[in-house]
């Protein structure tokens, strides 16, 4: 337990750290996107193709953040993530979510396509999900 306290500090330290020396805008203003994803979930032998889903995603620069809002059925749910990186040609950003799991997304500006992995730290349940699709402004 005390390994896995000190690996999340040290993530997130080395993740604030890199926001704030290697991030930079590729303008200031706010990007909204609409992605549609092929999802796939389980452990790494086995992973399961899940329901296709729509994913809406505002990029904003001036808060280094993106705000993702996932729509699956009637349900919807929502997530922050912090910029890491982001130059005329791609996004990288992270979140360490409450449920104890660690998500990066990629962005691809050129083809706007959308890489992302959630990783569950939790002992029995799947152990990842992987999502991968493309964007529209």
């Amino acid at each position: 337990m005390k390994k896995r306290s000190a690996l999340f500090k040290s993530l997130i330290f080395c993740s604030t750290f890199a926001t704030l020396f290697f991030s930079s805008k590729v303008d200031g203003k706010q990007k909204m996107l609409i992605c549609e994803v092929q999802s796939y979930t389980g452990k790494a032998s086995s992973l399961r193709e899940v329901k296709t889903q729509t994913w809406q995603l505002k990029v904003d620069f001036s808060k280094n953040s993106i705000e993702k809002y996932k729509y699956l059925g009637e349900k919807s749910y929502y997530s922050t993530y912090s910029i890491i990186s982001s130059s005329v040609n791609k996004l990288i950003a992270y979140e360490v979510s409450s449920w104890e799991g660690i998500s990066s997304l990629v962005l691809d500006w050129n083809t706007k396509q959308l890489s992302y992995v959630h990783h569950f730290l939790k002992p029995n349940r799947e152990s990842l999900s992987l999502h991968y699709g493309f964007c529209r402004s």
